[in-house]
């Protein structure tokens, strides 16, 4: 697992330490570096995916990836891992790229990232070739569906089984959280069309059938985010941007429970968030003990300022690096006042 990432000159990161657990919380306001972090984990990777390649790429060249207000000739990216590993890249304005990239940051073998403008599922999707090792989900979740059609008869990491889901099979277990964290009565199921293709539907209780399209884009979103997890294996990473898209607050704050579960198994999750409901779930799922205090961070950032460390203690509260029940100014306080205001009745 991931231990710490030292940034340097990137972005809009000068110099510093972002310490990581296996549940990390990233949150802050808009346009001040959240995403950035994401894109220097994923600049160290050994990837030999032409996707995620193409997606690095996009992020421009030297000059667009350097921070701009300090102009620097070089930025530096080092992650040090919870073996005592470390992974390095450096970028210099002459040099194109020197440094080591790691294999422990494979994508998509051992890294999964899924980025904020996932995808309905298609109601047809073509095949590609895909083996469980790899994993290959597509950074929007493209081709989950084909994944999942291919290994839904498998059984899940043992670690993973939730017994009380009607089979230990990656669609058993889907299907259990699916319900679990909806509240709705709706199992994913696909069809393959020969080698080629595959269709993808969903059922009721009732034995209704429904295109992907027609039941609500956060339950395809969802669902790509419970296979990607229940598809992970013990100290994998995996990403992802905004997982609260498109769904209800009550579904919001399960998902936060699902999390908890995935992270206490041995699977690093790397959460990039606005969702107070997911927050404070997270919190609760600390105080029930379902997983270690010690290992869930949450990490603030304000534009233009570093980003800020905040724990959760035993009891499910906020605490700084004092160990102080405190957070900071802006973060999680938005309506408060408002609501102060209703309570006073000013």
């Amino acid at each position: 697992m991931l231990k710490n990432i030292k940034i340097e000159n990137f972005k809009c990161f000068e110099n510093e330490i972002i310490d990581l657990k296996p549940l990390t919380l990233i949150t802050g306001t808009n346009s001040s570096g959240k995403s950035s972090l994401l894109q220097a984990i994923l600049l160290l990777g050994d990837h030999k995916d032409l996707e995620i390649t193409n997606y690095l790429q996009t992020l421009g060249s030297f000059d667009d990836l350097k921070n701009k207000y300090i102009n620097p000739d070089a930025y530096y990216i080092n992650a040090e891992f919870s073996d005592g590993q470390n992974a390095s890249l450096t970028f210099c304005k002459k040099i194109e790229m020197f440094g080591k990239h790691d294999s422990y940051l494979s994508y998509p073998n051992n890294l999964t990232y899924l980025n904020a403008n996932r995808q309905v599922f298609k109601e047809i999707q073509g095949v590609v070739p895909s083996t469980k090792e790899e994993r290959k989900f597509g950074i929007s979740g493209e081709y989950i569906t084909v994944y999942f059609d291919k290994f839904k008869d498998e059984p899940i990491e043992e670690k993973l089984i939730t017994k009380a889901a009607p089979s230990y099979t990656l669609e058993g277990q889907t299907n259990f959280w699916l319900n679990k964290i909806t509240n709705y009565s709706y199992e994913l199921q696909t069809e393959s069309s020969g080698s080629s293709h595959v269709r993808t539907f969903y059922k009721n209780d009732e034995g209704l059938t429904f295109k992907p399209g027609n039941i609500g884009t956060g339950i395809s979103f969802l669902s790509t985010i419970i296979i990607a997890c229940l598809s992970a294996k013990p100290n994998n990473i995996i990403i992802i941007e905004n997982p609260e898209i498109h769904l209800h607050p009550q579904s919001q704050s399960n998902l936060a429970g699902f999390f908890a579960f995935i992270a206490s198994k041995g699977i690093q999750l790397i959460i990039e968030t606005h969702n107070d409901h997911l927050l404070n779930r997270t919190r609760y799922e600390v105080f029930k003990e379902n997983i270690k205090s010690s290992d869930v961070i949450i990490h603030y950032k304000k534009y233009k300022e570093p980003f800020e460390k905040i724990n959760i203690n035993n009891m499910g509260m906020f605490v700084d690096k004092n160990n102080e029940n405190s957070f900071p100014k802006g973060f999680y306080d938005a309506t408060l006042q408002e609501i102060f205001t209703i309570n006073r009745g000013d």
